[in-house]
């Protein structure tokens, strides 16, 4: 019988927010994988209210509970080559950091529960100030650097609940909070036209609110994994009693309906008798925009869709047109050098501001890429404008979300100058585009990339 592999001492895992709800895992600075955010917020309302004691549960369905949580949470993060890895030379020590996790930093990473194979102790490193995904358990587990071996893990847990019990037993403020109007002006808006959020909340509670925070979902939180707010902002307090109406801007993108939410106390840092009446109804916040086929909406890259106006050089991660429905990446396929390419808006003096490609501060490298659009919902047709470099064939093609071709158009330039490409070339849209969801833009060998503005056009309805 063959002797068992040496044990390391310790396996430190990265966790990396990506977009779309997505993360990125690097075990030891080597093996990587990615994975979808492994809980819905439903999941982690349900046990941070069972751990906490909110809901009327046995010890052992809330040891359950939290059991149930941790199996899922390990066979989610310790997938592919990292679980291979895992298996074959468990650690005695694992360490985790959270510092780049994004909104899955706030997840109680002290949940996570190994299989019984020399249960290493656990440290998280990079933890908020304040969790806001499952509330009271998520804070008390918090902390720099926290270090637990299984065992004590679950005597904190029972510590956890009987504090909760404690606490529970004090009398709070009163105050509740909710939504009572939710509103957009105007109601139904024009692709990035600028709309003023309303909310109008009432604290219900006889005494006056301490400082709290409202946050506003273009699409409803409850359908995410992971919430990401589209506006978030503090509000000192509100009398016992009263209402206050707080407002923000916000510019739509693709046509379409969205079911907006409003969220009161959105990180549960206010105690409040009623955490359950916090978000505004879903027949409240319907917003479509809509317009005629072939109507346009432009991006001319001189504001971020939170109407931040561009004054200096910003590299972007893919994700920040993605409230509009767009993701934007260079195309490095088959060229290892340019694997970890960005794009970068360019302001420029004369208002022609740019979007070109190249690597992470470097502007000079990697700067003559394709660039690949992705929209959120089909389209119709599209058009960008560029500014050519040199002579050569620039293209532009459509195609559906695997690759498959739906139009294309090329121009050749015979000198240097501004050029525009259109799909389709009669400027009016592709009434078989139902599924044209990928706009891929190339230059000629040695082109320096340089995207002027990027048009999309409103598909024909599905019939």
């Amino acid at each position: 019988m063959s002797s068992p592999s040496p044990r390391s001492t310790q396996l430190d895992l990265a966790i990396e927010a990506l977009a779309a709800d997505r993360y990125r895992l690097t075990a030891n600075g080597v093996l990587t994988a990615e994975i979808a955010a492994p809980f819905t917020l439903a999941e982690l309302s349900a046990v941070g209210e069972a751990i906490d004691g909110r809901v009327d549960l046995s010890k052992a369905d809330r040891a359950k509970a939290a059991a149930d949580f941790g199996d899922k949470l390990f066979a989610a993060v310790f997938t592919g080559a990292i679980g291979d890895a895992y298996t074959k030379n468990p650690p005695s020590h694992l360490r985790i950091d959270v510092e780049r996790a994004g909104l899955l930093a706030d997840i109680p990473w002290k949940l996570l529960r190994v299989p019984n194979n020399g249960a290493p102790t656990i440290e998280v490193i990079g933890l908020p100030a304040v969790p806001r995904s499952v509330g009271g358990v998520g804070e008390m587990l918090s902390g720099p650097r926290l270090l637990l071996s299984p065992a004590a893990l679950l005597v904190l847990i029972a510590l956890v609940v009987i504090a909760g019990t404690v606490i529970q037993g004090l009398t709070p403020k009163n105050v509740d909070l909710t939504i009572i109007s939710l509103r957009t002006v105007p109601p139904q808006p024009s692709p990035g036209e600028l709309v003023n959020v309303a909310i109008t909340i009432k604290n219900t509670g006889t005494d006056k609110s301490d400082s709290f925070q409202w946050a506003w979902f273009l699409t409803d939180p409850r359908s995410q994994a992971i919430p990401k707010p589209d506006l978030v902002e503090t509000v000192t307090s509100i009398p016992a009693g009263a209402q206050l109406t707080v407002r923000g801007e916000f510019i739509f993108g693709l046509w379409g309906k969205y079911d907006t939410v409003g969220w009161v106390n959105y990180n549960n840092k206010l105690q409040e008798l009623n955490f359950n009446n916090n978000l505004s109804s879903t027949t409240t916040g319907h917003v479509t925009i809509s317009g005629n086929t072939g109507d346009s909406f432009v991006v001319d890259f001189s504001r971020l869709p939170d109407n931040t106006l561009l004054s200096t050089v910003r590299e972007l991660k893919s994700e920040e047109f993605s409230q509009w429905g767009i993701t934007i990446k260079p195309d490095a396929t088959g060229d290892d050098d340019c694997a970890k390419a960005i794009v970068r808006l360019l302001p420029e003096a004369a208002g022609n501001d740019q979007l070109m490609t190249s690597l992470p501060g470097n502007a000079n490298v990697c700067n003559t890429l394709p660039v690949v659009f992705t929209t959120s919902s089909a389209i119709g047709g599209a058009s960008v404008d560029l500014q050519a470099d040199r002579a050569g064939d620039y293209t532009l093609q459509l195609t559906d979300a695997n690759g498959q071709l739906l139009g294309s158009t090329k121009v050749t330039v015979a000198q240097a100058g501004a050029q525009t490409l259109h799909i389709p070339t009669d400027a009016t849209f592709l009434a078989t585009a139902k599924n044209a969801t990928r706009i891929v833009y190339s230059g000629p060998s040695g082109s320096i990339t340089a995207i002027q503005k990027l048009t999309l056009f409103k598909a024909a309805p599905s019939s």
